[in-house]
């Protein structure tokens, strides 16, 4: 610390000669790091100092001869006639000093399920980005939007650390759908099919294995009515019903397509962007077939120190339309694959007996039609209106 108070006051180191014994005695509080090099005696001073140690000198009997000078008052004498220098020390400790007032950076850490930039968009909304002020930003109101906004935030906070803040998120768990049993329910069959096994777990069912189902046809029902008795009890009726049924499908691609397609070109488009401030710094029109392909802030560092300016690339991909006549072979693959993904889709815990596929061709258009004999539950709830 003593050292620092030195440096910033500035020192000056002389040699003396003569009574210097008294001289060192009577001056032991004003000078140090006393050494003697080449037979001469030499010290230093505060720059402030150095009259009162000639003088003190003179009374002693000894000759004080300055050797140099250091420290901070040092330097700005040395650059006192180069104005744009000492201008440009001031303003940048003007715009360090102004820069705490605005947010540098906004940093989110612990969310999985939203992304950075849904959070970035409702912050953004309220004041809390790159290069806002301080003084306007509302952390409660932002917390309580951003809850609002995504019910699965189940705890929030934003915390600010000198110029930049923090966003901590911690996100709910998904909860196993829970199914209600006191709803009263029929259940009907989901396709046409013939019946190869049943296994009720409640109410009363109405078939059983061999029989040949409509869509629609009503396989369990949740309505009992009592024997000699105008008394109807209604109950949630649930059972596995597996049926063979017969699922038909059809997928189209046409044969010629016409398909953006990039020339490799891009266009940068740039941005300044000071404080709160947007300054375009590219002038280019952009074409009208460019579509944006992604955007990323550039920081600005000064000696290496973030500055709370930033410049914005917003990167475009020139495309050119062009029509392109497809393989006959690549769409039937691309076709197979459309079948192939509705098939884990829609099956799901389904079994396939046997498959039918059978591709046509017409001037335009490449058909791909399935039939499919297929082993799955036919099941299908539907609630009881009581009135």
């Amino acid at each position: 610390m003593i050292f620092f108070l030195r440096w910033i006051l500035g020192w000056c180191e002389f040699s003396i000669e003569g009574n210097t014994g008294s001289f060192f005695y009577a001056a032991k509080k004003e000078i140090w790091k006393i050494s003697k090099k080449d037979g001469v005696l030499i010290a230093r001073c505060l720059t402030k100092d150095y009259k009162y140690i000639c003088k003190l000198a003179e009374l002693k009997g000894c000759f004080v001869n300055k050797r140099r000078e250091g420290g901070f008052i040092s330097i700005l004498k040395r650059y006192r006639f180069r104005l744009g220098i000492i201008l440009g020390v001031f303003i940048f400790i003007f715009i360090m000093g102004v820069s705490n007032f605005f947010v540098w950076e906004v940093e989110v850490s612990g969310n999985v399920q939203l992304s950075d930039e849904q959070i970035f968009r409702v912050c953004d909304k309220f004041g809390l980005h790159s290069g806002s002020i301080v003084f306007n930003i509302d952390v409660s109101q932002i917390e309580f939007e951003l809850k609002r906004e995504f019910p699965q935030i189940a705890w929030i906070s934003i915390n600010r650390v000198a110029s930049k803040y923090f966003i901590e998120v911690s996100e709910t768990k998904d909860k196993p759908d829970i199914v209600d049993q006191s709803t009263p329910c029929n259940i009907v069959a989901a396709f046409d099919g013939e019946i190869l096994s049943v296994e009720p777990y409640g109410g009363l069912t109405l078939v059983k294995a061999g029989d040949i189902v409509t869509k629609n046809q009503l396989l369990v029902s949740g309505v009992h009515e009592i024997e000699n008795s105008n008394e109807v009890i209604y109950s949630h009726a649930n059972a596995k019903i597996i049926a063979k049924v017969e699922r038909n499908n059809e997928f189209k691609r046409s044969k010629c397509v016409a398909r953006s397609q990039k020339t490799g070109e891009k266009q940068d488009k740039k941005t300044l962007l000071i404080f709160c401030f947007k300054i375009p710094i590219t002038f280019e029109k952009t074409d009208e077939s460019a579509v944006k392909s992604c955007e990323y802030v550039e920081p600005i560092e000064l000696f290496g120190i973030r500055l709370p300016i930033f410049v914005q690339h917003d990167i475009y991909d020139i495309y050119d339309e062009v029509k392109i006549q497809n393989d006959i072979g690549q769409l039937k693959r691309m076709l197979m694959n459309d079948q192939k993904n509705w098939e884990i889709k829609e099956l799901i815990g389904g079994k396939i007996l046997c498959r039918d596929y059978i591709y046509e061709e017409t001037e335009n258009d490449v058909i791909l039609k399935s039939k499919l004999m297929v082993e799955q539950q036919i099941g299908e709830k539907h609630n009881i209106d009581i009135k």
